[in-house]
């Protein structure tokens, strides 16, 4: 059984010239941009915290297109060209594919004097309940430096 289902239709299908998540079994996510049947994703996004390896196949970062597009380089870095295999094997490296690929994450940003303060203030106990149908559990917190 694949631990990369979601990649392997994307790769198969492609994804119609816009980015489509991948969530990692732990909690990190990317994006990708990727022709049906090739070999080669034109672009991977990691979100923070998720790192590339250090190899030839993730060398081609353009963290050019990110500023000149309104984003921050602080929001992670685009890769281009990079091997499906090279992705797969991220992938892997992190546990597979989350299980809930459908599920949505969010980015919040939430003002406090401390991370600690953001915590107590915001995340007691983890969950916020965003309707009686669905709540978002929070898997990370990271504080920007002002």
């Amino acid at each position: 059984m694949s631990t990369t289902p979601r990649l392997d239709t994307l790769a198969a299908s492609g994804t119609n010239r816009v980015f489509e998540r991948v969530r990692l079994a732990d909690g990190h996510t990317l994006t990708l941009k990727i022709q049906a049947g090739s070999a080669t994703a034109e672009e991977v996004f990691l979100f923070d915290g998720l790192d590339a390896p250090e190899t030839e196949a993730w060398e081609n970062q353009d963290d050019w297109e990110i500023w000149l597009t309104g984003g921050s380089l602080d929001d992670g870095p685009l890769y281009l060209e990079v091997p499906v295999q090279a992705v797969r094997a991220l992938i892997e490296e992190h546990g597979g594919e989350h299980a809930e690929q459908d599920r949505r994450t969010y980015r919040v940003t939430v003002e406090a004097d401390s991370r600690e303060d953001a915590e107590a203030r915001y995340l007691a106990d983890g969950v916020e309940v965003a309707s009686e149908t669905d709540s978002t559990s929070v898997e990370s917190v990271t504080q920007d430096q002002q």
